[in-house]
């Protein structure tokens, strides 16, 4: 269960930043 708990936390801020630009800077520089 950690193991997914983990590729959670790992996965969110990635669809967060594929949705909401400014999440990730460094994708738009």
């Amino acid at each position: 269960m950690r193991k997914v708990f983990f590729l959670f936390i790992l996965v969110v801020p990635l669809v967060l930043s594929a949705c909401v630009p400014g999440v990730a800077p460094s994708d738009k520089p």
